[in-house]
């Protein structure tokens, strides 16, 4: 580092000297031909150009204080170091005697589109230890279907309820599904029937326009989330 910023400072100060006509320049016109500074281009540039490799290397050699600095972006390690003051790497590997300690290091969890993500504290069997729960929010046809019928089966038992029907008595369903509700897989259709201990289930896709069909005062109607209706009639078998 030394040597770097010494060779900095003399280029810098040879080229300053020189443009300002200072003690170093007027000792050497007492042995060379040398005019007033600025009527010579070659000289001036030729000065402009030690003054800027002289500060060059006096940045080089202040950044060897500065500490080691790693930075990860699109697959490419950008590293400043005592040796190089700012180099690429295409591999972790060719970054050698670089000394990171646990204040350089900061994690940071960026959760993906689409899913959630949280770390909770739990006690491990050596000690305290940190677990993340990442839960999928893709909705699939699968859990659209499970999720209608839940909800189903909810209003229905609820209507048991209010019927006042014994826990094993059986009845009979129908149940009306808009054009745009999901669609009821035949496993969950199963599933409604068994939970709310239907002897018969018939499950039907109901058209928009004819709605008007299901007038019946004994056919319950309940929304879904504000999005459509669903309607279901149930009947003691």
């Amino acid at each position: 580092m030394m040597p770097t910023l010494l060779g900095g400072v003399v280029l810098s100060y040879i080229a300053i000297d020189n443009m300002l006509e200072g003690p170093l320049r007027i000792f050497l016109k007492d042995y060379i031909d040398l005019k007033e500074f600025g009527s010579n281009i070659r000289e001036e540039g030729l000065f402009y150009l030690v003054l800027g490799l002289g500060i060059f290397q006096i940045i080089i050699a202040l950044q060897s204080f500065i500490q080691p600095v790693i930075e990860i972006n699109n697959g490419r390690i950008a590293i400043r170091t005592k040796e190089k003051s700012l180099s690429v790497v295409k591999d972790v590997y060719e970054i050698k005697s670089i000394e990171i300690i646990e204040e350089d290091i900061e994690i940071r969890r960026v959760e993906k589109e689409g899913y959630a993500a949280s770390t909770v504290l739990i006690e491990g069997p050596e000690g305290p230890m940190d677990v993340s729960l990442v839960l999928d929010l893709a909705l699939t046809e699968n859990l659209l279907s499970k999720g209608l019928a839940r909800d189903i089966i909810r209003r229905i038992q609820a209507k048991r309820k209010d019927l006042d029907l014994e826990v094993d008595t059986t009845i009979s369903l129908e149940v009306w599904l808009p054009e745009n509700a999901p669609e009821l897989s035949e496993e969950d259709s199963k599933h409604v029937s068994s939970e709310v201990r239907a002897s018969s289930s018939k499950f039907h896709r109901m058209q928009t326009e004819i709605s008007g069909e299901l007038d019946d005062s004994t056919v319950d109607v309940f929304s879904l989330d504000g999005e459509f209706d669903i309607s279901f009639k149930i009947t003691q078998s």
